[in-house]
Formats: C-alpha cells, sequence, structure tokens
C-alpha cells in the first residue's frame, strides 16, 4: 500500500511537469511518454503482487512474528473495511488474497480493527512545532484554547511545576483524562505514570472504555461497519474453505482453527454451510494428517450436527469415533496453556480444549469412583485420567475472569466436558462453574448464554445440581431466553427449565409452598398438565394479595405461558390462566404484554365459549384492558363487542358485573359505541339501569354517558326509554351515581330531541334539587344541563324559572367555582332569551 501511494504521488509531479513543460513551449516527442512507462510499472508490480499474495512461504519470510502478522491485518482490514471506494475490483481481490493467507499460515488471531488505527502510510507530521511545553500544557491548551504557561521560559515552566502551580482542570475536559495528565505531571517525579500505563490508558480512551458514558454512536456507521466485517468474514469462510484441500498440514491446521474461531458464532456458520462444508469437513476429519486438523474439522461437524440439524446425528458420531484418542502429552501442553499462556495462548488453547472435549475421553474416565475420598480418588487415577479431570479449573476461571472470546470458548469446551460422564460433572461443580455459567446467562453474549445453557442443561444430570443450579438464580435469565432469545436458545433453554423444575417440584404441595415466582412461571411454560395448572392457581393468589406481584411476573416472562394455556391447555389450565390474567391485567404494563404475546383474541374467545368460571375470569380480564384504548379497539376486532353484550344480557349476575364496565370502557369510543348499539346492547344496559345491583346501575349509567356523545346512539337510547330510566334512578340514587346521571343528562340535553324528553320525564324537578342541594360536582353537572334545556322553547324555560332556578343560579354565579359561575351566567341567559321575565 506504500508504494502504491508512492506511485500516486509520481503520478501527480509527473502531470505538473507536463502542464509547466507545456506553459513554456518545450514540448517535445518524448514529452507524455512517461504515461505509458508509469502504467507499465503498474502492472508489472501487480503481477508480481498477484504471484505473491497466495504463497504462504514468500509471506512467511515477509511476517516472521506475530505483531507483524497482526499490523499487516489490520492494515489489510483497514484498506478492505474503511476505504473500499479507492480501490478497483483487481486490487480489492489481492487484498482479500493476501488476508487469507495471513490468515492461514498465522498463530495469531484476527483482530478487530480499532476506531483508531491509522497504517503508517497514511500518518502525516506537520513540520512546525504546533506548541510548546511539556504534554500536559499542550493538551489543556488544546481544551481551552490557549496554553497557560505559553509566554513562559522554560525555566519558569519548570519553577511552576516544582512548586506544585499546575492549572485548574477545563470544564470541557473529563475527570478521566484529566486523571491521567495531573499523574503524567506529578511534582514528585518519581510518581509520574509510567510511559506503558500511559499508552494503555490513552488506547483504552480511543477504544471507549471510559468510565463516564461514552458519546452515542452514529447508526448508519455502526451497520456499515458491521456489514464490512460480515464480508470480510464470508471472504474468510469462503477462502478456506476452497482451498484448504490444497494446503499442506500446517496451514491446514492454521486454517481450520481460523474457521473455529470465526463459526463460534452462529451467524456465520449458514456461510459455511453454503460452501459445501459438510463434505469437505467430512474429508478432513476422515483422511487429515494432522489430529488437531481433524479436531477443528469434528468441531464444526458437530455444530451442524447438534445446533444447526446440518448433519444426522449418528453421522457425526461415527464422524467423532475416527478420530484417534489425545495423547497425554497434548493434554498436558493444552491444559499449561490455559494456565500460563497469554491471553492468545490461552485462547487458541481455550479452542482446543473445546474440540477435545468434543471428541470426548473415549471411555477413559468410565471407571473413576465418585465415591471414595477426594484424595483417594485422584491417587487413584491415572496422568491420562488426571489430565482430563485437570482441564476443568482453568476452563472455570477462563470463563470468571477472560475476555468475551475466552468467555464463549470455554463455556463451549464445559458443555462438551459436562456431556462425558460423573466424573467429570462432579469435578466441574467442584470447580464451581455454576456461578459464572449463571453471570453468562445473564449478561453475556447471544453465543455465551447458548452455551451457558447448554453446559447447565448438562450438569443438571448429575445429581443434586439441579437446585443449586435454582438456588444460584438461573430460571429469571432462562425466562428470558425462552421469550427473546434465538431460536436455538429457546430450545436449549427449554429443555434446561425442564431438568430444573421439574425434579424439584414432584408433588402438588411443593408448588402450593413456592412464594418465588420464576419456578412458578417455569412450571406453568414446561410441568406437566397438574404442575401448570397447581403453578397458575399459587400465581393468582400471589397476585391477589400483593400487588407487586403482576410487575414481577411480566419481568420474568410469565405472560406469554399464561396466555399459551389460553390456547392449549387442558378446561382446568385456561380457567386458572384467564383467573390469573384477570388479576394481572389491572397493571397498566401487564394488560400491554398480555395484548402483544395475543391474549386479546384467546380472552375473546373463552368468554363466548367457555365454562361459566372460564367467561367469569375471561370477561373480567376484559374489563381491565379495556381502559387502553388501543385494547379496547383490539377487542372490538376480535368481535368482543358481541360477546360482551350477550354476557350482559344473560350472563351471571358477576359476568354482568364485568360486562357492563368493559362495555363502559369501551364506549368512550365513538366507533365502538355505534357497534355496542348495533350488537343490542342498548336495552339491557337501560335494563340494568333499572334493575341491576348498585354496581351494575353504575356501570350502566357510564356506558350510557359515554355512548350518548353519539348523535345516531342517543336517539336510540332515547327512543327506547333511557332518559325515563336515568331520571327514576336519580331520584334515589347515591350522591356518586347521581353525579354520574347528572353528566349523562347533560349530554343528552344537547340536542332538542333530548330535552324535550327530559322534561316530559319530569327531570327539571330533580335537576333543580341536586343545584339547590347537591355536591359541588353535581351541582356543576346540573347546571350544565340546565343551562342546555334552557335553549329549547318557551315552555321549558317557563318550568324552569317555576322550579326556582333563577336565583339558584344567581347564587352560583357569585359563588361558585369558575366553571360554575361561567355555566350559571349562560344559564340565566339563556332564560333571559325566552318570553319570561327574570327579576
Amino acid at each position: 500500500m506504500k508504494h502504491q501511494a508512492m506511485m500516486e504521488e509520481l503520478r501527480v509531479i509527473n502531470e505538473k511537469t507536463d502542464v509547466v513543460v507545456r506553459a513554456l513551449g518545450l514540448t517535445s516527442a518524448d514529452t507524455g511518454k512517461w504515461k505509458k512507462q508509469y502504467e507499465d510499472d503498474q502492472r508489472i508490480h501487480r503481477e508480481l503482487l498477484a504471484s505473491s499474495v497466495d504463497n504462504a512461504q514468500e509471506v512467511l519470510a515477509e511476517l516472521q512474528d506475530a505483531r507483524s502478522q497482526q499490523e499487516t491485518m489490520l492494515t489489510l482490514k483497514y484498506e478492505v473495511e474503511l476505504r473500499p471506494e479507492q480501490q478497483d475490483a483487481e486490487m480489492t481481490k489481492l487484498l482479500r488474497t493476501m488476508m487469507a493467507t495471513v490468515i492461514r499460515t498465522s498463530t495469531t488471531s484476527v483482530p478487530k480493527l480499532p476506531p483508531w488505527f491509522l497504517p503508517p502510510y497514511e500518518i502525516r507530521f506537520d513540520p512546525k512545532p504546533f506548541a510548546r511545553g511539556s504534554f500536559a500544557t499542550v493538551h489543556r491548551g488544546a481544551v481551552i484554547g490557549e496554553p497557560p504557561f505559553a509566554l513562559l521560559d522554560d525555566d519558569s515552566v519548570h519553577e511552576k511545576l516544582r512548586n506544585g502551580e499546575i492549572p485548574e482542570k477545563p470544564e470541557k475536559m473529563s475527570a478521566e483524562v484529566w486523571e491521567l495528565v495531573a499523574a503524567m505531571t506529578n511534582v514528585d517525579p518519581t510518581k509520574r505514570i509510567s510511559l506503558s500505563r500511559v499508552l494503555k490508558t490513552l488506547k483504552d480512551f480511543a477504544d471507549g472504555n471510559l468510565r463516564s458514558p461514552p458519546q452515542a454512536a452514529n447508526p448508519a456507521s455502526e451497520l456499515t461497519e458491521n456489514a464490512n466485517l460480515a464480508l470480510v468474514d464470508t471472504e474468510i469462510i469462503v477462502g478456506i474453505l476452497d482451498n484448504v484441500s490444497a494446503m499442506d498440514d500446517q496451514a491446514k491446521e492454521q486454517s481450520m482453527l481460523q474457521l473455529v474461531r470465526i463459526c463460534v458464532e452462529d451467524e456465520e456458520r449458514p456461510v459455511m454451510y453454503e460452501a459445501d462444508a459438510i463434505q469437505i469437513l467430512t474429508n478432513l476429519v476422515k483422511s487429515g494428517r494432522n489430529n488437531y486438523t481433524k479436531l477443528y474439522a469434528l468441531q464444526c461437524l458437530k455444530w451442524a450436527a447438534v445446533v444447526d440439524a446440518k448433519l444426522p446425528k449418528l453421522a457425526f458420531d461415527s464422524l467423532r469415533d475416527s478420530v484417534p484418542e489425545i495423547p497425554a502429552k497434548e493434554l498436558a501442553f493444552v491444559v499449561n496453556a490455559l494456565t500460563n499462556g497469554t491471553d492468545q495462548e490461552k485462547e487458541d488453547a481455550a479452542v482446543r480444549c473445546a474440540c477435545i472435549a468434543t471428541r470426548g475421553t473415549g471411555g477413559l474416565l468410565r471407571e473413576v469412583a465418585l465415591l471414595q475420598p477426594l484424595v483417594a480418588l485422584w491417587q487413584s487415577m491415572s496422568e491420562a485420567q488426571k489430565l482430563w479431570i485437570g482441564m476443568v479449573q482453568p476452563l472455570v476461571s477462563l470463563m470468571r475472569n477472560g475476555n468475551d472470546a475466552h468467555k464463549l470458548l470455554a463455556a463451549e469446551a464445559i458443555g462438551s466436558l459436562a456431556t462425558e460422564n460423573e466424573a467429570i460433572r462432579a469435578e466441574i461443580v467442584r470447580a464451581d462453574a455454576i456461578t459464572p455459567l449463571v453471570d453468562l446467562l445473564r449478561v453475556g453474549s447471544n453465543g455465551q448464554k447458548q452455551r451457558a445453557s447448554h453446559a447447565l442443561k448438562n450438569l443438571a444430570l448429575q445429581i443434586g445440581v439441579s437446585q443449586k443450579i435454582v438456588q444460584m438464580g438461573a430460571i429469571s435469565p432462562l425466562l428470558g431466553l425462552v421469550r427473546i432469545g434465538t431460536t436455538q436458545q429457546k430450545q436449549t433453554t427449554t429443555d434446561l427449565l425442564g431438568s430444573l423444575v421439574l425434579p424439584n417440584y414432584p408433588n402438588r404441595p411443593d408448588i402450593e409452598c413456592e412464594t418465588s415466582i420464576p419456578p412458578l412461571v417455569a412450571l406453568i411454560l414446561v410441568g406437566s398438565a397438574e404442575q401448570k395448572e397447581t403453578a397458575a392457581g399459587v400465581l393468582v393468589d400471589l397476585a391477589q394479595h400483593d400487588y407487586e406481584t403482576p410487575s414481577e411476573i411480566a419481568r420474568v416472562g410469565g405472560i406469554a405461558p399464561l396466555v399459551g394455556l389460553l390456547a392449549t391447555g387442558t378446561n382446568a389450565q385456561k380457567g386458572y390462566a384467564a383467573s390469573a390474567l384477570m388479576k394481572l391485567s389491572s397493571n397498566v404494563e401487564v394488560s400491554v404484554e398480555i395484548s402483544h404475546e395475543g391474549g386479546v383474541a384467546l380472552l375473546v374467545d373463552l368468554a363466548r365459549k367457555g365454562n361459566d368460571q372460564q367467561k367469569t375470569s375471561a370477561v373480567g380480564a376484559l374489563a381491565n384492558l379495556a381502559f387502553n384504548d388501543s385494547i379496547g379497539a383490539e377487542i372490538a376486532r376480535c368481535k368482543g363487542v358481541g360477546a360482551l353484550v350477550v354476557l350482559m344480557r344473560t350472563g351471571t349476575e358477576q359476568q354482568k358485573d364485568f360486562a357492563v364496565d368493559a362495555l363502559q370502557n369501551l364506549a368512550v369510543s365513538d366507533e365502538i359505541g355505534a357497534e355496542i348499539a348495533r350488537e343490542g346492547g342498548i336495552e339491557p344496559l337501560i335494563k340494568l339501569i333499572r334493575l341491576g345491583t348498585d354496581q351494575q346501575k353504575e356501570g350502566a349509567v357510564g356506558a350510557l354517558a359515554n355512548l350518548s356523545i353519539n348523535d345516531a346512539v342517543r336517539s336510540e337510547i332515547l327512543s327506547k326509554g333511557g332518559v325515563a330510566a336515568l331520571l327514576e334512578l336519580l331520584r334515589m340514587g347515591t350522591d356518586e351515581l347521581n353525579e354520574k346521571i347528572a353528566g349523562a343528562l347533560g349530554n343528552f340535553a344537547n340536542s332538542d330531541e333530548g330535552r324535550t324528553e327530559i322534561a316530559r320525564e319530569g327531570g327539571i324537578a330533580p335537576l333543580v334539587a341536586l343545584l339547590r342541594a347537591g355536591s359541588e360536582q353535581q351541582k356543576g353537572y346540573a347546571t350544565d344541563t340546565i343551562r342546555n334545556l334552557a335553549k329549547s322553547n318557551d315552555k321549558i324555560r317557563a318550568e324552569l324559572v317555576r322550579e326556582g332556578t333563577v336565583p339558584l343560579l344567581k347564587n352560583l354565579s357569585r359563588s361558585g367555582s369558575e366553571r360554575q359561575k361561567e355555566s350559571a351566567a349562560r344559564a340565566l341567559q339563556q332564560l333571559n332569551g325566552g318570553c319570561c321575565i327574570l327579576m
């Protein structure tokens, strides 16, 4: 790339020289020949480059140490990922071929391109010094716009530093950066931070590893970077699989190691399968001459068989049996690297451990007797058995303290080891692997979570271990994976939940004594019919007595399993689930979750077709859900209005209570109000006002008040005697009920038809009574209604005056609330507009 930049500079120089020569009139036959020579040189250079980039020996000769290999990879990634528009198709192909060759021949992993990276040929130095003094002075000056000691000579600056006269932290500089500046310029030279620490801290700043929140990244640039990275990985995978059969043994081993590193991420493996990986990897396992090449290929095939269903399990087992046992010497080398190696060596060793564990012990530990004391157990083992057991503790340490790659690979290895037998599982449990595995479930990447759940599932086969996993708090994050995890995570997690909760809750009393939400939700998800029913019943009781329970159930993912019971459960399970959802749906967040999980349609169906208990719970839940306008619209779309009207007409008293409450909430919508009328809801509402319980009357009044806003529906209510029923109730109702009735009558008084009906049914006297002795709210509603009645005709206005409204309105216009004053004044104005003269 440096040669290319140099050649570009030469081209520019020659072009500028041509311009000068032509301007001076010095052109000759040789002028311009440089272009052909330049193009020939470029062509020869590319031919040489093309012949060398795929030659592993030439590449290794140039890149003999790990640092030069890694720097070369960073430079190549810089050109391919960040500057693809500056390369033509031929050069892009050469760069990617070179990357594949470096990967194939290198012992290092492919580094992620840091955002601060620049290749040496891109760095430009200003020939003039841009500032003076110490680094701190320069750095601070750049922040505040002027160096604090700019006008002092060096001796004066040194004197100030010796006296501890350090400038204060600039406002725009973060505390972390200022700490670094202060540490570099400590008055005592012996206390200044070392250069290595400075460089590490600067790198952390560049990587964004600050204690203060980093600035938000540009989503568009992140998408571009991710797309470029995916493209590079695709090229590497395809390049390895296309060329691996022709490589020498060492190159095969390195290439397959790189393939495992990449394809440990689930999203990378589809590319592998599209490149005919199964057949290529199978051939390597069968005919490869290098043990690690076979192991790496076998590991990729394990994912194909166990995770991705691309290879029959029997075929994989046959291939695994064809791989030779790993020599004890090699096991010792791997264990030592896990324990004492550098980060890179530990990562390589973790890959090898995972692959070795996939191959398995071949029955080596089958004869180990677990019941003997630990010391005697260790003494009874062969050297190879000890080495297998010895892999466990370093892997657990990597899961605790390693980087993300270490944790992922260590969890992969632990999961494979845990499939072996009781001896290995006992050692994994003894090494306290459960703690870091549960931590990965909580905060790990998708890949780490999947490996952790797989490992825990295998460990749960050990007697007594499932209870320990539950005690460590694994169920809650597992429920989260069931709800939002990948397809593979959901399957593995569901299996693990079954392993954890089923043995620990064998009987109904065990479940009934449980007060923790996550195990109960897990039982609803994976338990037997009886366990599901019992767990749902316990959740109902808990939700009834603890107001925090609904939020907790939603937080751990309990809504989806309950909705699932509505769809597929037994009659009893449906009843308990509907009852639980009725209790939970009073919580606003939970009601949204129920709708999101598809619960509305199922509840409507249950309200229509269920038994009495199911109908009661379903309509109770719908009444709560209807408080939300968007969910109310969903209830209507699911044909819920008709079901509610039927229950209001023919249901039990409790069903009527819930149905009328639901319709009251739904009637806020003009469109749904019209549907309630079309479904025949007006007559049963009026009937409940006359004959229902106090709760039913209150709900029916509220429903009619909301419905009366719609002109067409209001006319139907009037024609069916709704006003008469309201006035009858007004004469003997409670204060709270009368308040609602007065509000409803105000809506009816908005039309001539309604005003006439109120007067004909004797409504003026009870309204004036509210104006005289009602509550403040009742007076307000009564005033509004009387104001509307006064818009009618002389006969009605005369009756209003006879009933004594004028002095009451005058008094209210002087001493009432602002709203009452305004409404009373308008009512008096309306009365003055009639034939009556107000004194």
